[in-house]
């Protein structure tokens, strides 16, 4: 039987390995897509390959979700979404607090900004667990993930930026409603998905810290 080697987890290329043959905005909105041919080596050590691809990019953003250690509840937002709309189904989601990073400003500022502006919701401590790509075959954004301490004995009602068109409604869950939730296929955004299942394995030991 042939042995084959376990792979390396790191690429042998990096950033020299590719040349960016063009990079043509194809359009410009809130937005903006862009069409780049790039060359790039192969795993099989062949000559390199040229391909174009088309790249939204958006800028980056902060997802969070407040978390209360007396109450054991988080806060979580509704608001409808184009996508899911276009795709024939149900367009209000149930999602984590989230934002765009301005140009220059700090991710932390932001998340604290969003909860305000979404929720009503004041941010004390934060913690942050990552920075991933959310669909790097397609989207050039970065999202910077939060759990962070908040008290949520007054959170509810409507929200959001009348300059945005914004119209958010703030809830309350149980820990046990949240993660329900998730098993039963009622969140459906991938970053909230993403940070309950953060917040499902480390959920008692960020209690027992900010109760502390």
């Amino acid at each position: 039987m042939t042995q084959h080697k376990r792979p390396a987890l790191l690429s042998p290329f990096d950033l020299a390995d590719i040349n960016i043959k063009s990079d043509e905005v194809v359009y410009q909105g809130y937005a903006s897509v862009h069409e780049v041919t790039f060359e790039h080596p192969t795993f099989a050590g062949t000559q390199k390959l040229e391909v174009t691809r088309e790249i939204f990019v958006s800028g980056n953003a902060v997802v969070v979700i407040p978390f209360d250690p007396v109450l054991n509840e988080i806060c979580l937002i509704e608001q409808i979404r184009m996508a899911p709309l276009m795709a024939g189904d149900h367009p209000w989601l149930i999602e984590a607090i989230a934002g765009r990073i301005d140009d220059g400003t700090d991710a932390e500022a932001i998340a604290r900004k969003e909860a305000e502006e979404e929720a009503g919701c004041t941010l004390s401590d934060l913690i942050n667990f990552g920075t991933y790509y959310q669909s790097p075959g397609i989207f050039a954004e970065e999202i910077t993930y939060f759990i962070a301490r908040a008290d949520l004995s007054s959170i509810g009602g409507t929200h959001g930026l009348d300059s945005e068109n914004e119209d958010i409604r703030a809830l309350r869950l149980t820990l046990d409603e949240a993660f329900e939730a998730l098993a039963t296929g009622l969140i459906r955004n991938a970053p909230t998905a993403f940070a309950l299942q953060y917040l499902q394995l480390h959920a008692r030991e960020i209690r027992v810290m900010w109760q502390r």
